[in-house]
């Protein structure tokens, strides 16, 4: 779900393999660079002799928000996925698609007052074809473990960007992580929905109603693990989920590496 954030979407050329992100605006470069790495790496899987890579690259997100945070993030992105260079391999970069700020508000009128808003606040991709899509997701979609996956983002000691997703095992992963100390969690949870979209949200008009709820079951998930390395990856193991029969399943766990 997007209203300041935008989503960049890769799809090399020669071998489809897709490769979708969420950016927030921390971590930009890093994050396009590691989105880039991760097609190289799978291409070189199949043995690809040639070193020229051509990647698509779509952008989505964002709007024209008075604090304009979505047009920083739109430049970032754009800038980042200019210099991106890895060695050994000629980098293409074609922009197919650009779905963003400007070119993806809408305007509506709210109390009396003009007020901007998304036009697009999520989207999917069809890997066979590779077409993109506006998409509005059910609860169900959000799966696996939500809360905890928010609660990360929300307060982690380390925001980077991950990749959750292992196309090999088709498996999401989740590395053991900790969060920095947040005494407040119970004040947070007992103040109404209005304030929690106005301290918490970006962009608070343009939120979806169910903007507040995530925020407290985020909330809810650093209540009641305070020391996640203790309660959740005890002996700092990452979790494993497996989709059967249309639902994500914890699978096994396994030692990792501290941090995401």
């Amino acid at each position: 779900m997007m209203t300041t954030c935008h989503m960049a979407v890769l799809r090399c050329q020669e071998t489809s393999t897709t490769s979708l992100a969420h950016f927030d605006g921390t971590y930009v470069h890093e994050g396009a660079a590691e989105m880039v790495k991760s097609i190289i790496n799978i291409r070189e899987s199949t043995r690809a002799e040639n070193n020229e890579v051509n990647i698509d690259l779509h952008l989505l997100g964002g709007f024209d928000d008075d604090r304009e945070l979505s047009v920083k993030l739109s430049t970032d992105l754009l800038q980042a996925f200019h210099s991106i260079q890895v060695d050994g391999h000629t980098i293409s970069l074609h922009l197919r698609t650009f779905c963003c700020t400007s070119l993806n508000t809408r305007h509506t009128t709210k109390r009396g007052a003009e007020i901007s808003l998304p036009i697009i606040y999520g989207a999917a991709v069809e890997l066979k074809t590779g077409q993109i899509y506006p998409v509005a997701f059910d609860e169900q979609a959000r799966a696996p473990m939500c809360d905890m996956r928010g609660a990360k983002s929300l307060n982690s000691q380390n925001n980077k960007m991950c990749n959750i997703y292992k196309w090999r095992s088709e498996r999401v992963v989740i590395p053991a992580f900790t969060f920095a100390p947040f005494p407040a969690a119970h004040e947070w949870l007992e103040q109404s929905d209005a304030f929690i979209r106005k301290h918490m949200s970006t962009s608070p008009t343009a939120e979806p109603l169910n903007f507040a709820s995530h925020i407290r079951e985020s909330l809810c998930f650093i209540v009641a693990h305070p020391e996640p390395m203790e309660s959740v990856f005890k002996s700092n193991h990452e979790l494993q989920y497996a989709l059967q029969d249309g639902k994500w399943m914890l699978t096994w766990v396994k030692s990792c590496c501290f941090g995401l």
